[in-house]
């Protein structure tokens, strides 16, 4: 019998990433998957309607949208525990000592990144740009794929797919971009 403890996946994203279809894939193909949580803080856009797949549903008061944005922030900080958590590898000292620092690092560094990413939008970009780098690199490290390759062309592969991922993921958001500004250029 399997004594491991079970494999936790968080699944975050911008809203509209596809975080809601790649869960159901996962649930569909993954066997053991038995329970996930998705949420949203993200405003109605124009054309959408309220209840259907992907969209917001409205709410009536102010306190159930309070209450709403209240567990959608707790469930999107849930990824912080669980890391912090991982990273203590069952030591309570270090879990203590790491919550005690990313939870008011959260809170205080929440403004200063908003703020930060209001004034220079290019940081958005180099995180987009460094979000795909490390995807690129996690994809042509994986040793099913590095096996056929000498250690040299293992690091020359992984370098370019890096870069590539890199430059697919700032060429796919140039490209949404712009769509965005010629269907409502008012938006953006």
């Amino acid at each position: 019998m399997d004594e491991r403890p079970p494999t936790v996946l968080v699944v975050t994203g911008p809203s509209g990433a596809g975080k809601g279809t790649l869960i159901r894939e996962l649930v569909e193909r993954v066997p053991g998957i038995e329970v996930t949580v998705s949420a949203t803080t993200r405003k109605q856009r124009r054309g959408e309607e309220n209840g259907r797949e992907g969209h917001i549903e409205a709410v009536d008061s102010l306190w159930k949208a309070i209450r709403i944005v209240a567990i959608a922030d707790v469930v999107m900080s849930l990824d912080n525990i669980i890391a912090v958590a991982a990273a203590s590898r069952g030591s309570y000292a270090l879990l203590m000592f790491g919550l005690a620092v990313s939870i008011p690092l959260i809170m205080a560094g929440a403004a200063i990144v908003i703020a930060l990413l209001e004034r220079f939008p290019v940081i958005v970009w180099a995180g987009a740009g460094l979000l795909g780098w490390i995807a690129g690199e996690i994809i042509a490290g994986d040793p099913l794929f590095t096996q056929h390759f000498d250690a040299a062309t293992a690091h020359t592969v992984k370098l370019a797919a890096a870069t590539g991922g890199a430059a697919l993921v700032l060429f796919i958001g140039m490209v949404r971009r712009r769509l965005t500004r010629r269907s409502a250029p008012d938006r953006v």
